[in-house]
């Protein structure tokens, strides 16, 4: 036996803890940052979230090497800390005098949507001057900027009325560990890819302080990487049908799903349109037939920036930037940035050398960046 290669397993697993120390130590730093400068709800999350970052940080750096197993749990352990009690958190100042500040405003529109639906009035016509929308921006009471899926997870609060446990976000972290442990224990990777897709969707701040604060981008992201895992295990026809769902949840999933559609082998690729646009289709079409005007302001233009008013959602990007300075021409840099994007992917599409869903994740993590 080589003597020389027995160590190499232990420098593995402690150059893998090395990794987790690093994360959670950039995490800890981010949270405090949050903590200290952040809006109101991003700093609560902060206060609560510093220090789960900073003991999972110490234990991963002074307790090497850690095995498999034990970076799972600490893992859980993090995650808990700084995802679950920060959502409960949230969610318990919802009896307070302003329950409208305990969330951000993606939460109370899909449960207004939802409840405004249930009641027998269109969602994209209605306006919600009242309730935990009342003090937000006149556009943000009068919009609908999310398709008909998204609209499920409203359905707790519209049905058994507004609380902690029908919070929209509860719904979108039960929705999003659901299919990502789903989606996991089918994964073709070790033990590595799994826990690092379940920290970045759950335990870091890329999925903690978004469900923390509103969460209705998780489960997108989990229904996506369920489509990705579906069609390398060749399940193509439910890869279809979970990529229309996922679309039929949130317009940015246009961006990946040509790439899953790249992955799937090219005698399966119409199957697999035709599979997608069943969700689709079943749950648009009848929002068009009721108002398709206000379907397409509220779900195409509004979104974009070029339908009535301006959504009051902030986001540090060239985009915005550009949009910031130049407000007068708005729909052409709109529509300028809009051809970016589609070029961009199409480029990454042509120029993908590699059929296989890792080729196509990756790719499609690149038109993600761009967009």
């Amino acid at each position: 036996m080589d003597r020389g290669s027995e160590p190499r397993p232990r420098r593995t697993v402690s150059g893998r803890s090395r990794v987790d120390a690093a994360i959670y130590a950039a995490s800890t730093v981010f949270a405090g940052v949050a903590w200290a400068l952040a809006d109101p709800l991003q700093r609560s999350w902060g206060r609560l979230a510093v220090w789960p970052y900073a003991i999972g940080a110490l234990i991963a750096w002074t307790l090497l090497p850690l095995d498999p197993r034990r970076r799972r749990i600490l893992a859980v352990a993090v995650m808990t800390g700084a995802t679950l009690l920060p959502v409960l958190w949230g969610v318990s100042r919802r009896s307070g005098d302003d329950p409208g500040a305990s969330a951000r405003s993606e939460v109370f529109i899909v449960e207004e949507a939802t409840t405004a639906l249930l009641g027998g009035r269109n969602p994209y016509e209605a306006e919600f001057h009242t309730g935990p929308l009342a003090s937000r921006p006149m556009p943000t009471r009068t919009h609908v900027p999310y398709p008909p899926a998204m609209l499920a997870f409203g359905l707790p609060a519209a049905i058994a009325g507004p609380g902690p446990l029908t919070d929209a976000r509860v719904w979108f972290l039960v929705v999003s560990i659901v299919v990502t442990v789903a989606a996991l224990r089918m994964m073709r990777s070790d033990d590595e890819g799994r826990l690092r897709s379940f920290q970045v969707l759950f335990v870091l701040p890329t999925g903690s302080m978004v469900l923390a604060t509103g969460g209705h981008d998780i489960p997108v992201l989990a229904s996506l990487l369920a489509a990705f895992v579906l069609t390398d295990r060749g399940r193509t026809d439910t890869a279809g049908v979970v990529s229309g769902i996922a679309l039929a949840m949130r317009q940015t999933s246009i961006l990946v799903i040509p790439f899953i559609v790249a992955a799937v082998p090219p005698g399966r690729r119409a199957r697999f349109v035709g599979m997608a646009s069943i969700p689709v289709l079943a749950l648009v079409v009848p929002f068009l037939a009721w108002d398709p005007r206000a379907f397409v302001e509220d779900v195409v233009l509004f979104p974009l920036g070029l339908g009535d008013g301006r959504s009051s959602a902030q986001t540090p990007t060239v985009g915005s930037a550009l949009l910031g300075l130049l407000p007068e021409a708005r729909t052409p840099i709109t529509i300028l940035l809009v051809l970016t994007i589609v070029a961009s992917v199409l480029l990454l599409l042509r120029t993908g050398r590699s059929a296989t869903v890792d080729g196509a994740g990756a790719r499609a993590a690149g038109a993600f960046a761009i967009a």
